[in-house]
């Protein structure tokens, strides 16, 4: 399955096409996630981000925030995230603020946490679990490989919150207080702060199974159910 060169998520096979860079235009994959994973992936830009096929315009819409908002509430449910992020309302055609990308960020840094992952991990990893390289048109504009960091970020500065509260840190589920991951103020949301937040979030790891017979030692994982492994079990072995 073809994956977006910036954020590592499938797209689909018609992603040239307007009908096919609809959100689930080529319907679920086998643990039911849309494919394509979000509509207008990759993001077309005026400077080919995602390359040739990809020039363009799209402008970045409620829409983009709403799929992310609907996958990171079900992904805190899943994984126990207590209390959850309040995501800002908005509508598939609202106008995009800064607050709705802090606290995408702010919830996918809690995921991480939770799951025991970092940035890196997040920025580096498909839905598999490989890492993949940055994008060069990114390395080009001062990106690094691997990326650690979310692109235009002031760790700390003050925003104000959908409760109407000024705030310049969060709460992560190991109850560490961090600074939150800002996007300055007077910055243009662009197409690379979407791609940013649309990465895969591995969040389910494999446990591993030692037995020893006689003194010797041999290690085995669970193998992972579904297409993405979700889950991880004993009933079917593999050697690590």
């Amino acid at each position: 399955m073809p994956l977006c060169p910036t954020c590592h998520s499938e797209i689909g096979s018609n992603s040239t096409t307007p009908s096919g860079r609809e959100q689930g235009a080529e319907g679920t994959d086998a643990d039911g996630n849309p494919i394509p994973r979000w509509s207008d992936d990759p993001l077309l830009t005026p400077a080919a981000l995602n390359g040739s096929l990809y020039q363009g315009f799209d402008r970045i819409r409620g829409r983009h925030i709403k799929e992310l908002q609907e996958k990171r509430k079900q992904q805190e449910t899943e994984i126990g995230i207590s209390p959850p992020t309040e995501f800002s309302d908005i509508d598939e055609d609202s106008h995009v603020t800064r607050r709705h990308i802090i606290e995408l960020r702010e919830s996918t840094e809690k995921l991480l946490n939770a799951a025991g992952l970092t940035l890196e991990d997040y920025f580096k990893q498909n839905e598999a679990g490989d890492e993949l390289p940055q994008n060069p048109a990114l390395e080009q504009r001062g990106a690094d490989d691997p990326q650690t960091e979310w692109i235009d970020v002031e760790r700390g500065a003050p925003y104000v919150n959908t409760n109407s509260e000024t705030v310049t840190t969060f709460v992560l589920p190991d109850a560490t207080v961090v600074p939150s991951p800002t996007l300055p103020k007077r910055t243009k949301i662009r197409a690379v702060h979407i791609e940013d937040l649309r990465h895969p979030l591995n969040l389910f790891t494999v446990p591993a199974l030692v037995v020893e017979v006689q003194g010797f030692q041999d290690t085995y994982k669970g193998v992972k159910e579904g297409a993405h492994g979700k889950e991880a079990n004993f009933k079917n072995l593999e050697p690590c």
